[in-house]
């Protein structure tokens, strides 16, 4: 298990800043190469001080130190959705087998999450009823947790199909008031965009064409850097959506480019998700 030390260097490194830039006022040099050596600690005022140097609060540091304990839960989340954009539902029906197993194994109760996400991916492909069982699980868990990390709003994200958006505002907004506090994990990339783009595509699935519009709005307020192509990439889609719905602007040739574009890419799920959001405008929204 790491220690504080070695987590603190992750962070730091993974920020670009100097030791003088964080240690400064508070340890030495040859102290603070120590401490993120894992050759020693330090007092608990002291650790603070350095996470608001690293402008990192308690929750985002127990994150990061907890996330290199979890690859293999994190290995097992890829395979499951990379299992979902494929439509692959024997390859779902077995990654629920191996997750029941890692759960029972280890009693961990993420490993059971991710047993019932297999299942409602599983039902929400083939178009079946949601298993009830998976999905009480699910609900009851991110109702009963008061306060949210990256973790539940994440599972929320993945599994967001499996309510009704028009009942769940107070968990969008729980999630989107953690949202921030959460991006400096690089391994997940801007999830602020890609949740609310789950959370866009469920309102519009199901016809609550405001409430689109409202997280569309959110959504395109978020800064993102210009090197992030695929957010990006995302915000624009989005963003001649909302042109559509408030009746702007009835061209949709960016979108559909956008959608040929990830066909190139050969990113196959992007681009037959956002097709099914066109669709689903033209369909239901016929511009007069």
């Amino acid at each position: 298990m790491e220690k504080m030390g070695e987590v603190l260097h992750r962070i730091r490194i993974s920020k670009g800043l100097k030791i003088a830039e964080v240690y400064q006022g508070i340890l030495g040099k040859s102290t603070a190469y120590s401490l993120e050596r894992g050759d020693i600690d330090t007092t608990a005022d002291k650790f603070l001080q350095i996470l608001k140097h690293l402008n990192v609060d308690l929750n985002e540091y127990e994150f990061i130190a907890d996330s290199r304990q979890e690859t293999h839960y994190i290995n097992q989340l890829k395979k499951l959705q990379l299992a979902y954009y494929h439509q692959d539902l024997p390859g779902l029906k077995q990654l629920g087998t191996e997750n029941l197993e890692l759960y029972q194994h280890h009693q961990g109760i993420r490993y059971l999450h991710l047993h019932a996400v297999c299942q409602l991916y599983a039902n929400y492909i083939s178009a079946g009823t949601f298993d009830p069982d998976a999905k009480a699980l699910i609900r009851q868990y991110l109702y009963n947790v008061e306060n949210w990390t990256y973790y539940e709003w994440s599972l929320f994200g993945n599994v967001i199909f499996i309510f009704d958006i028009a009942t769940v505002q107070p968990l969008i907004k729980k999630s989107i008031d953690n949202l921030m506090l959460f991006q400096i994990k690089g391994e997940f990339g801007n999830e602020s965009i890609r949740f609310l783009s789950n959370v866009i595509n469920i309102c519009l699935e199901q016809r609550h064409w405001d409430l689109a519009v409202k997280y569309i709005v959110q959504l395109e307020k978020i800064e993102i850097a210009e090197t992030a192509f695929l957010e990006n990439i995302f915000k624009h889609f989005y963003i001649s959506v909302l042109s559509y719905l408030r009746h702007t602007n009835p061209d949709l040739t960016c979108a559909y480019d956008i959608v040929d574009l990830f066909k190139k890419f050969d990113a196959p799920s992007i681009a037959r998700t956002f097709e099914y959001v066109l669709t689903l405008l033209k369909q239901n929204l016929p511009y007069t």
